[in-house]
């Protein structure tokens, strides 16, 4: 099965408010990004933003699932140093955001300070399941505000982040992720008004 790991919009909603549910596994296909296919990292460069991906099918109960087998939904990358090419069908695990596993190396799993920063991101932020509800711009934005909280390194230590988020600052109280280039300065500027909300 692959590890490869994306935070489902709908699945993140439900699992924030019922953390021990679990639809076992889903296949998907990614149809289409809308965001940024050139945004560089101090981790990685690469694209991002909402993901469009087809629920081809799942293997628990369905219960648990915000829509059906054969809809469409929205995704976002927590895992920089992963790749995906379009019409790439994927199994993944459903589970608690806070467990959201982590292949880079030392950083592990999300935990749970950045899962509740992460559920007033999306809370806040998060545009729609549709792929018509995001601009390229939102997409890229939420994207990087998305990467933003995931690569802190306090976050990984499994403590509360003390610092501020932001995306452009290479100051050490702003954590370890910050953009290097290839991003326009109102994406930049959309995300860390994203982030603001969650530094409140």
């Amino acid at each position: 099965m692959s590890r490869f790991t994306i935070l489902l919009v709908a699945f993140l909603a439900l699992l924030l408010v019922a953390s021990s549910a679990q639809a076992g596994t889903v296949k998907t296909r990614f149809d289409t990004l809308t965001g940024d296919g050139s945004m560089q990292t101090n981790i990685k460069s690469g694209g991002g933003g909402a993901f469009e991906f087809a629920l081809l099918s799942e293997n628990g109960d369905g219960t648990d699932l915000p829509f059906p087998v054969g809809s469409s939904f929205i995704g976002f990358c927590i895992e920089l140093v992963e790749t995906i090419n379009y019409g790439a069908v994927r199994d993944y695990d459903v589970v608690p955001p806070a467990t959201a596993p982590k292949l880079n190396g030392t950083y592990g799993a999300m935990g749970p300070y950045a899962a509740d920063d992460m559920a007033i991101l999306f809370g806040n932020h998060h545009q729609g399941n549709a792929k018509s509800d995001w601009t390229a711009t939102q997409g890229a934005a939420f994207q990087l505000a998305v990467w933003e909280i995931m690569y802190e390194n306090t976050q990984a230590a499994g403590t509360n982040f003390n610092g501020t988020y932001n995306v452009t600052s290479t100051n050490p109280l702003h954590g370890n992720f910050y953009v290097t280039g290839g991003v326009s300065t109102t994406v930049l500027d959309l995300a860390n008004s994203y982030l603001a909300t969650v530094n409140a």
